[in-house]
């Protein structure tokens, strides 16, 4: 599978703010996208983009770039807000074409084990 160079579009294209997903850029100036539990309040299923927020030195604006290839993954886990600890994790997601659906599936893989969804 070739390589995907992700831009924060398509990111915010699968996690929509109208579904609930929320936008942050936390450490290291990562996009990361933050879907607060209704069931389980202190728990936020967080997904780390891969995708950094950089300031062009030449143009001096920012700009939405994704890691090097090899450079980083993916991530998707649940973290529990409350008591500032991870709750659950899963596998890395490398950035190759058909990301999106591996996506999802560790998003609804977590929801249901954290008795969001059945």
């Amino acid at each position: 599978m070739p390589y995907a160079n992700i831009k924060i579009e398509e990111m915010r294209e699968l996690l929509k703010a109208d579904k609930g997903w929320l936008e942050t850029i936390e450490s290291g100036n990562e996009y990361v996208f933050n879907y607060p539990l209704k069931k389980k309040k202190t728990i936020v299923i967080k997904v780390w983009s891969s995708i950094h927020d950089m300031k062009d030195m030449k143009l001096g604006q920012f700009n939405a770039i994704a890691a090097k290839r090899g450079g980083d993954s993916i991530k998707v886990c649940a973290v529990d807000v409350g008591m500032n600890r991870g709750v659950r994790k899963t596998p890395h997601i490398n950035r190759m074409d058909g990301w999106q659906g591996r996506v999802k599936d560790r998003v609804v893989e977590l929801l249901k084990d954290l008795g969001e969804i059945s």
